[in-house]
């Protein structure tokens, strides 16, 4: 039958979830109706110290620099590059794919930084006393001392972040947040069009130095391979300093394009591998190392299906919102 919840004020007496009393406590144990896992200092929170804080403020300037990076080489490539080479409708044209490709990129980073990963307050309710709890309702459920709240099997608790994040795939530093459920799919379309981009602006380069290949060869000479092609590319950034501003442009842009291609095309593998194999790099990492893995395959598969089989035209308009639990979606 149905148990009413009474929370009880000693937790080492009584289970968190369901208030169920208990005669033998061990210092973990799950309670034998709502399925909770009770631990011996269950209550209390945890405030955030003067040096997370400080290490917070130095994560945000650090993203603050990523952003402007980003920012920086799509205005200068937009409105700068473009034009040397193109001019007329084609100019137009390529500016307004530059264009799209830079909001894609830039809106769907926002929403990572910006928005929450999903945490468990947004999906599940915590009963209140004189409330039913039933049955198996709290099934693994354990009790985050940081958050001061239930911590479902799903989740996995970020020291940096100080949260607890659902499905959480990796705490990311480029970001400062979380990548979790909500914004799980705006973090693979923010690497796809990174990549898209990283490509646009290499390969623009590369062909205003194509074009204008005589004047890139008084100022640095011919490169050959082997030794002379390292010398050649230190002298290349050596005399940028005395280098037409067109020059300097293009190869800071190629260099800031090549390094994002080489970084991004790694990790968007690595990714979609995961999300493909419906599981998280957290769940990955629990798998080989024996452990079991938090995640029900119930939700690997939706999260497969989430982001591989539902693909749809959305996908190539800007995004400027998470994911998240549509009404009534809350459960407990």
């Amino acid at each position: 039958m149905p148990q009413v919840y009474t929370h009880s004020s000693t937790a080492t007496k009584a289970c968190w979830a369901c208030g169920t009393s208990l005669h033998n406590i061990a210092p973990e144990f799950k309670c034998g109706w709502c399925g909770a896992v009770t631990n011996s200092d269950v209550l209390g929170s945890t405030a955030p110290s003067k040096h997370r804080l400080l290490q917070q403020t130095g994560r945000q300037i650090f993203v603050a620099l990523v952003a402007f990076l980003i920012a920086a080489d799509a205005i200068i490539s937009t409105l700068w590059l473009l034009p040397v080479l193109f001019c007329g409708v084609s100019l137009w044209l390529q500016q307004f794919a530059g264009a799209w490709i830079a909001v894609n990129i830039i809106s769907n980073f926002l929403v990572c930084v910006l928005c929450s990963p999903g945490c468990p307050r947004q999906y599940i309710d915590i009963r209140v006393p004189g409330q039913i709890v039933t049955s198996g309702q709290y099934e693994n459920f354990t009790w985050c001392k940081q958050c001061n709240f239930a911590k479902p099997p799903q989740a996995h608790h970020c020291r940096r972040c100080g949260r607890c994040v659902m499905d959480m795939d990796h705490h990311c530093f480029f970001l400062n947040n979380c990548v979790g459920r909500n914004n799980l799919k705006c973090f693979l379309l923010f690497l796809i069009w990174l990549l898209l981009g990283a490509m646009y602006i290499m390969g623009t380069a590369l062909y205003l130095l194509y074009q204008r290949w005589d004047e890139v060869h008084s100022h640095t000479g011919v490169p050959t391979f082997g030794y002379e092609l390292m010398l050649w590319s230190m002298r290349l950034y050596a005399n940028m300093v005395l280098a037409p501003g067109w020059l300097q442009t293009a190869t800071f842009l190629l260099s800031t394009a090549t390094g994002a291609l080489l970084g991004v095309s790694g990790l968007l593998k690595s990714q979609l591998s995961l999300v493909l194999a419906g599981k998280t790099y957290i769940g990955s990492l629990q798998h080989n190392s024996g452990a079991a893995s938090q995640q029900p395959r119930s939700l690997c598969v939706g999260l497969q299906q989430t982001l591989v089989q539902n693909v749809s035209w959305s996908w190539l308009w800007p995004c400027w919102h998470a994911e998240g639990p549509v009404n009534g979606s809350k459960r407990m």
